[in-house]
């Protein structure tokens, strides 16, 4: 028995007449006594024998003891390159002469059938203040872009402004801050970069005022604090010389606390794109425990995944920064630790589906939560079916966007012993109620959320 033979898969082709087909790649063919058929092989290389190539015509096989090469009459076919006149160069074009000559084969696999594009839900409508629907709208126009596309990036954009000045009561004892993860997924293309920067564009200019009205307090802060170095300085040189007395020594220990007690500020900012952890835990602290991170790039999650971090998680401070109720500490060495009681993270980053795909390959990230707590956006494309000469957004629709965003912004910040608590009505809280009610019915085996139990207990 010639080795290799056991290994032989059966044809996809049994009503096609294997010899036949190999004689017309002009490859010479004699018949044994046990009903196979030999030959050389020749268009693949030399045989002395002449009988390297063994066929069945039975299975519709053939075998090469000398290349150890094997297949059907598709893969002779492709090997050939050639039969009569037709130039086979590759599978598709095997199946399509053998289908012509001798009719499809049941066992044969068709072309595949591409998986539908896979979209979520789409945004409810009428449900935000009539100056950010009409925004949304005549946006979603304008850009040719998802209508939930644009609204993410406004819910982000009121996520930024709003998390620092209220929180929810949803009932005694149980708050929930303003804060949201929302990951919008894109195919490149979507003009996903014109959507935020259309978005965001209120917010940059929040920051830009506030960073142009802190120039004089931190110019002042700086001059005072070197003041006090200098003081400090002086004060070591006297108490260092011989005979000083103690109150001198005193006055040192007290300008020291000073110094240690006087803070220079740092510019304000609200946004932040693709930093280390380390970096936005700080940015918190300076910020009182606030900041958003919006970004069209999806490149931060290369970052929580240990790019930065010798390939160790970095995820802490998303954590923390989702929850808003956990104070998040940062030790590092050789810098002052940081407390942050209430990290409060806005969190818009679009991605690719490829990203999306990567991240899948983690499970460590829905383990931890971090996942989990992401609202993640697959908006219905609208390539391929977008209008060249679309209508501008109106000066109306910007300029309300604009005074919904200014007029959140223009509201004093909470602090611990002056909360700002917006409590639901009872209608509201009755939705709430059914709402988890649904949720935890889905979690039970065989629901729907039950085999995504981690994401599926954020949903309430």
């Amino acid at each position: 028995m010639i080795s290799g033979l056991r290994d032989v898969p059966m044809t996809r082709w049994p009503h096609v007449p294997i010899v036949e087909v190999i004689r017309a790649t002009r490859e010479l063919l004699k018949e044994k006594s046990n009903g196979t058929y030999v030959g050389g092989h020749q268009y693949r290389h030399a045989s002395k024998s002449g009988e390297c190539l063994v066929v069945w015509p039975e299975k519709g096989n053939w075998y090469c003891s000398s290349c150890d090469e094997r297949g059907d009459v598709v893969d002779w076919l492709i090997g050939a390159g050639k039969i009569d006149e037709t130039v086979i160069e590759s599978r598709d074009d095997a199946i399509a002469y053998l289908t012509k000559e001798y009719g499809e084969s049941p066992y044969e696999w068709q072309e595949p059938v591409p998986f539908p594009d896979i979209v979520g839900p789409p945004a409810p409508v009428d449900v935000l203040p009539p100056q950010l629907e009409r925004f949304i709208d005549e946006q979603t126009e304008a850009l040719q872009v998802p209508r939930d596309l644009m609204m993410s990036l406004v819910l982000g954009a009121i996520s930024a402004v709003a998390a620092p000045r209220a929180r929810i009561r949803v009932k005694r004892g149980w708050e929930e801050p303003l804060n949201l993860y929302i990951v919008p997924v894109l195919e490149s293309g979507e003009l996903r970069t014109p959507a935020f920067n259309i978005a965001s564009k209120p917010l940059e200019e929040l920051e830009r005022e506030a960073v142009e009205a802190s120039k004089t307090e931190i110019a002042q802060a700086e001059a005072e604090h070197s003041l006090l170095e200098m003081q400090l300085t002086n004060l070591k040189k006297k108490a260092a010389k011989a005979g000083a007395d103690e109150s001198l020594r005193d006055q040192m220990m007290e300008q020291a606390v000073k110094l240690a007690e006087h803070a220079v500020p740092e510019p304000p900012r609200i946004l932040c794109e693709d930093v280390t952890s380390e970096a936005l835990a700080s940015l918190l602290a300076a910020s009182g425990g606030v900041m958003a991170m919006i970004s069209d790039e999806g490149g931060i999650f290369a970052t929580m995944l240990g790019r930065y971090s010798e390939g160790h998680l970095a995820i802490e401070v998303y954590l923390k920064g989702y929850t808003g109720t956990a104070p998040l500490r940062v030790d590092r060495k050789g810098r002052p630790s940081e407390h942050i009681p209430r990290p409060r993270l806005t969190l818009v980053i679009c991605i690719q589906p490829d990203v999306l795909r990567g991240l899948s390959k983690h499970p460590e990230l829905i383990y931890r939560g971090l996942l989990p707590r992401i609202a993640f956006v697959l908006p219905k494309s609208k390539v391929g079916f977008r209008a060249n000469d679309p209508t501008p957004a109106s000066d109306k629709a910007v300029a309300g966007y604009r005074d919904v965003i200014r007029g959140i912004a223009a509201i004093a910040r909470e602090t611990e012993d002056d909360p700002h608590l917006l409590e639901l009505s009872d209608a509201a809280l009755a939705l709430h109620n059914e709402h988890r009610a649904m949720i935890e019915r889905e979690l039970r085996p065989g629901g729907r959320l039950y085999e995504i139990r981690e994401g599926g207990n954020k949903l309430g």
